[in-house]
């Protein structure tokens, strides 16, 4: 296929594709971002760590020259000194330290219920765990990634989407009320597998929606979906206070899922890959009565690439069940799989480790958290004003190296040598905004670069795959929380220096501003092989 844009432009464009259908559920899908943001984000409110220490002791018995003395209640023993730290109770005789004793219950801050860290005394040597029911959440994503990403290829979009969002919605509900921290685990584990199933079920429905020009469309409205739903959850969180409720509430806004079945339909693209022609028919007859549009000019259109593509034989395999051996065997599909993977962990763990640090950029833990995340809705707008003008590829190599290049200046700013450095706290609470402002474009400026390299017939099994290094990346981020607490600027330089090396892996992949979106194997190696003279060409006629 040797046209700029895709055979079924010229079918969403006579179905008005800005129309009311379109609009409607494009809105519905979207709402899948938002849901993806409260269960992604809601660790840092549910499993905050709040001030603490070590709760005062009625008596304490120091043995002293084989003397043993309460030095608690004890009056003749007041020069003894305790000291009540976070992890330990010392006991001092002047300047020497003569006991150093474990907690024996802990006192915090806020109300227990007000996170499952206080509740269940996850600090000091437990500190880890708060972090590790996230990491199997994500572990959840990976399974989904792994070993779920064929579903929506091999039966649909729409089966995918509805019966794991339903799914999803039963296990975020059943987390709100654990009996323990290994009940919580095991249910955040499963909200994760279903929940990226069903997500990436709806953001293959939404690129398949749209006609080639407007592509970035859905990708730039999920950004913004997905920054409100930062807030709202910040702002649930700071109304309700016990995480139970918190995650009650999180969870019953999602229960949109149960109405899918009846508000969305199968996409047109996959169901005529896999020849489904007359339920593809239907489809458009039911937009174009919603639209009220003629749909026969559109039905002509479809008809027409079907018969363009039998006349030429080519086969689909998405007429077929994915094949990964496919994976191996074409050295085009390996190698965008992988340079996929790798951008999709940087873009992941830049965006996800600078938002579970923002909390730290101010001493109010909410005033910090809200300002790292309003910082991205202007990087979301002019993510949409700049990657149809720019290209995906050049935003990509951008604005990695800005984020990368003020991320590493900002952990400097932190470092002993820099003490002397007047105002360097401002400055590097400057730049670190800044940092989160650029990796914020990056990370829609990779899915939508990724997503339009894969052909029609292993788009949804290649993001899902690259998905998996995408979720190793949320795997690793909610460390950072644990990490900056004990080495403030390790966070950002090792995110900088990502972000600084991560796009030398494009160079030698087309741009796809104005491309047709592949459809086949072919289509796929057809761009990835073309000279590089041809793709200037081609870029400047575009």
């Amino acid at each position: 296929m040797e046209q700029d844009e895709s055979r079924f432009d010229d079918v969403f464009r006579s179905l008005k594709w800005n129309g009311f259908y379109q609009m409607s559920r494009c809105l519905v899908l979207l709402l899948s971002s938002v849901i993806l943001a409260f269960n992604q984000l809601s660790i840092i409110f549910i499993g905050n760590v709040p001030g603490y220490q070590c709760r005062e002791l009625q008596n304490l018995n120091v043995t002293v020259n084989n003397v043993t003395v309460d030095v608690l209640s004890d009056a003749n023993h007041s020069s003894y000194n305790v000291t009540y730290n976070q992890c330990s109770i010392d006991v001092k005789n002047a300047t020497d330290v003569i006991l150093s004793a474990d907690c024996k219950g802990y006192d915090y801050d806020d109300d227990v219920s007000k996170s499952f860290v206080s509740e269940w005394d996850l600090v000091c040597e437990k500190e880890i765990m708060s972090d590790n029911v996230q990491v199997f959440y994500m572990l959840g994503e990976i399974v989904a990634s792994l070993f779920l990403s064929q579903l929506s290829d091999n039966y649909g979009r729409k089966p995918t989407l509805v019966w794991c969002g339903v799914l999803s919605l039963i296990t975020s509900g059943i987390c709100s009320f654990p009996p323990n921290l290994v009940f919580l685990i095991a249910f955040k584990f499963l909200t994760g597998v279903f929940l990226t199933t069903s997500t990436n079920s709806a953001y293959t429905l939404l690129t398949e929606m749209m006609p080639t020009d407007f592509r970035a469309v859905p990708e730039t409205i999920k950004a913004f979906f997905y920054l409100t739903a930062m807030l709202i959850t910040c702002l649930i969180a700071f109304l309700i206070k016990d995480w139970h409720w918190v995650q009650m509430t999180l969870a019953l806004l999602s229960t949109y899922v149960l109405v899918l079945h009846w508000f969305t339909d199968e996409s047109i693209i996959w169901l005529c890959t896999t020849k489904k022609y007359t339920q593809a028919e239907e489809t458009i007859r039911k937009i174009a009565r919603i639209n009220q549009v003629d749909p026969r000019e559109a039905l002509q259109a479809m008809r027409k690439s079907a018969d363009e593509e039998n006349s030429e034989s080519q086969h689909l395999i998405a007429g077929n069940t994915t094949n990964w051996l496919d994976f191996v065997r074409n050295k085009n599909l390996l190698k965008l799989l992988l340079i996929s993977s790798l951008l999709r962990f940087v873009a992941t763990v830049g965006n996800h480790g600078l938002v579970f640090t923002s909390a730290s950029l101010t001493e109010n833990f909410y005033l910090g958290y809200s300002l790292g995340t309003l910082v991205e809705y202007p990087a979301t707008l002019l993510f949409y004003l700049v990657v149809n003008r720019l290209g995906r590829k050049k935003c990509v190599y951008i604005f990695h190296y800005i984020a990368g290049t003020v991320l590493v200046v900002s952990s400097l700013l932190l470092m002993p040598f820099a003490d002397n450095f007047p105002e360097k706290f401002w400055l590097s609470f400057v730049l670190s905004l800044c940092g989160r402002w650029s990796i914020s474009i990056c990370y829609p400026a990779v899915a939508l670069y990724t997503m339009e390299l894969f052909p029609t017939c292993f788009r949804n099994t290649g993001t899902g795959t690259s998905e998996f290094a995408s979720s190793v990346g949320s795997l690793v981020s909610p460390y950072f929380r644990t990490l900056i607490r004990h080495v403030p600027w390790a966070p950002n330089i090792i995110l900088g220096t990502m972000c600084v090396l991560a796009p030398l892996t494009i160079r030698g992949l087309p741009e796809t501003k104005g491309r047709e979106l592949p459809h086949t194997l072919e289509d796929m190696d057809r761009i990835m092989n073309k000279p590089q003279e041809e793709i200037k060409e081609n870029r400047t006629r575009v």
